[in-house]
């Protein structure tokens, strides 16, 4: 008896899904008569991107991740400039016009911090959009929280997200240019946590036809990539639901454990230049802070010890007391690892797999457009997770 796995395979072209890179262009000029400079370097520091100014002295730059750098000019006869913090974010052109000063001293530098500009041309839609500098000091655990905080969001009692008014299904969720959409419940079918996202755009109106099946608004994640020097962090939080409220029974006690998390990632390169890798994990249980009294069994019997494991009261069962249990606990763990291959500087790979999905394997290159592979293997279950919706509710 053989055993035949089936791979599907899905390639998706960028035109067809959401943007995960920016384009950064610009103008290169000598500072002092104003004329265009063919062939002056523009270097990304720390990665494998670059251009070289064209006969109009214009440059551009395709197919860059989400983040801050620092870009570096240079040509002979003139002093290296570097501009410092400047931002790029998917689906927008930065554009960064430079004037070199002339100079006869070698090694003489320049360095110049760039400002993000409060009107962007290029923006044709209302949105939102936040790095991960800032998810980093807002206080907030999930994704979900930081979806509330944006203007035209609301959420329902049962947890849905809501956009502009309408309903869950309304909005499209998309993951690295993937659609990740649940078409089950409308919410996102992939758990991604904060420390994973490297930049959350959060579109609630005019958007462009790039974004297919979404009719209230999109939400398009980019998930970080490792670097060429090792990091990592830990992070961990834990606490319980306390009162003498008798609305909420058996949380008189306080046990440190009871609601606890711990995430943790690390990133770095694998082969230096070349190969890299973005790790993390999450651990999330809780017990929640609605408690009921546990009287009778599911089968209407008082609650009992069930010595032979027959699920019913008969000779040999001892009764017991009614306990409390809850009733909004929940348990979840995710996990997720990245590599990025740097085959050339026009071509990059990525690929991403997260916990509870299924690959996705992402090519940029500066030739054509983003093209993503995704790899389906039926038999494969996702990962098993026992969870209820958190109620944020808070009574002392």
């Amino acid at each position: 008896m053989y055993f035949k796995q089936i791979v599907f395979i899905l390639i998706v072209s960028s035109s067809l899904s959401g943007g995960t890179t920016g384009k950064l262009t610009g103008v290169v000029k000598d500072e002092e008569s104003g004329n265009s400079l063919i062939g002056c370097n523009i270097i990304i520091n720390g990665t494998l991107l670059g251009a070289s100014s064209n006969e109009k002295g214009d440059y551009y730059i395709l197919n860059i991740p989400p983040g801050k750098y620092n870009i570096r000019y240079e040509m002979m006869g003139y002093k290296k400039l570097i501009q410092e913090s400047v931002s790029i974010s998917i689906d927008k052109t930065t554009r960064l016009n430079i004037a070199l000063k002339s100079s006869v001293i070698e090694g003489e530098e320049v360095t110049v911090i760039a400002e993000r500009k409060l009107i962007q041309f290029d923006v044709t839609q209302s949105e939102a959009i936040i790095t991960s500098e800032e998810l980093e000091g807002m206080p907030v655990t999930e994704v979900s929280e930081v979806l509330r905080l944006q203007g035209g969001m609301t959420q329902d009692a049962g947890g849905g997200l809501h956009m502009r008014g309408g309903r869950t299904s309304e909005v499209s969720y998309m993951v690295d240019g993937v659609p990740m959409s649940d078409t089950y419940d409308g919410g996102i079918s992939v758990q991604i946590e904060n420390d994973n996202i490297q930049e959350l755009q959060v579109i609630s109106g005019t958007f462009n036809a790039e974004y297919g099946k979404a009719l209230t608004g999109v939400v398009n994640m980019v998930t970080k990539d490792g670097g060429n020097r090792f990091e990592g962090s830990l992070n961990t939080y834990t606490g319980d639901y306390t009162t003498d409220d008798p609305l909420f029974p058996n949380l008189g006690s306080y046990a440190i454990d009871d609601d606890y998390s711990i995430s943790a990632n690390l990133s770095g390169p694998i082969l230096p230049g070349r190969i890299t890798f973005y790790s993390s994990g999450r651990i999330n249980n809780s017990k929640g802070w609605l408690n009921g009294l546990q009287t009778f069994t599911i089968y209407g019997d008082t609650v009992f010890k069930d010595n032979n494991n027959n699920q019913y009261f008969d000779n040999g069962d001892q009764k017991e007391e009614p306990y409390y249990t809850s009733l909004n606990w929940y348990k979840a763990w995710s996990t997720q690892n990245k590599i990025t291959f740097n085959i050339n500087p026009s071509t990059i790979i990525m690929l991403n797999i997260p916990s509870t999905v299924f690959p996705i394997i992402t090519i940029l290159s500066s030739f054509t457009n983003p093209i993503t592979i995704i790899i389906i293997l039926p038999g494969i279950e996702s990962v098993p997770r026992e969870r209820t919706r958190k109620i944020n509710h808070y009574r002392t």
